[in-house]
Order: structure tokens, then sequence, then C-alpha cells
């Protein structure tokens, strides 16, 4: 189902605020960045922020200190 242009721009603006603070870098993509008057789908091209740990908490909650 299409939306108009400016409705997908609000929901993207808003997922790129609540991603900003894991993200080194974000961009809206497709159809949205195309200027296309309706929008199938919003796309979003993101790099991760990369930490380091020195205590890692496998998927079982095992915390393992990182040499």
């Amino acid at each position: 189902m299409a939306m108009k242009h400016s409705k997908a721009f609000q929901i993207a603006h808003h997922l790129r605020i609540r991603m900003a603070p894991f993200c080194e870098r974000i961009e809206i993509a497709g159809s949205l960045r195309r200027d296309k008057n309706e929008v199938k789908d919003i796309e979003i091209v993101c790099v991760p922020k990369i930490e380091t740990r020195e205590i890692e908490v496998d998927l079982f909650g095992t915390t393992q200190k990182v040499s």
C-alpha cells in the first residue's frame, strides 16, 4: 500500500532520530530520496557504531571477560 511522500518522510525522519545514537551515518534512500509522490516502502541505509567492551554477554546472558 502506497503512502504520500510527506507522511513517509515524517516516519523516516522519526526512525532516523531514534537510530542516531547507534549509527555513525544514516541516510534515507529509495523513493523517498528520489522525491516520488507516492512511497511504497521506507528505505534507510546506516553504518552502525562499533564499540569495544571489557565484558561480553552472550545470547544466554553469560558474561565473559574479553581478552
